[in-house]
């Protein structure tokens, strides 16, 4: 047997009994709106240089709509059209701590990546 998940448009899979009863919920959904919250609010400007940086597309927006601890599901708008994408943090998080401090590191490196290159002498 095998239990089969279905998350919407282009989003199914299957797992075994075994594999679900062995999960356990993310740790990071307890808090996951306020964070989402505060970036979406405080932040939209990293939001947008995130996934600028992260993946092989440029977006205009960029909201936080899902967080756990391997990601952020962001709501983007390219060229007057608005999707959902997946932008994965560099290696897991476990607590609020690491989500923070993954998220200052990805929004540290898009800023330095998207910086003018120092003039030449």
């Amino acid at each position: 047997k095998t239990i089969r998940y279905i998350g919407g448009f282009a989003r199914a899979g299957s797992i075994t009994p075994e594999e679900y009863e062995a999960t356990a919920p993310d740790a990071i959904a307890a808090f996951a709106t306020p964070v989402m919250s505060h970036m979406n609010a405080d932040h939209g400007d990293a939001n947008v240089a995130m996934v600028n940086h992260y993946l092989p597309i440029q977006v205009e927006a960029a909201n936080i709509v899902g967080l756990d601890r391997l990601g952020m599901d962001m709501m983007v708008t390219r060229e007057g059209q608005s999707f959902k994408l997946r932008l994965p943090f560099p290696r897991p998080a476990t607590n609020r701590k690491e989500v923070k401090d993954l998220i200052v590191e990805m929004t540290k490196a898009s800023a330095k990546a998207a910086a003018p290159a120092p003039a030449q002498k």
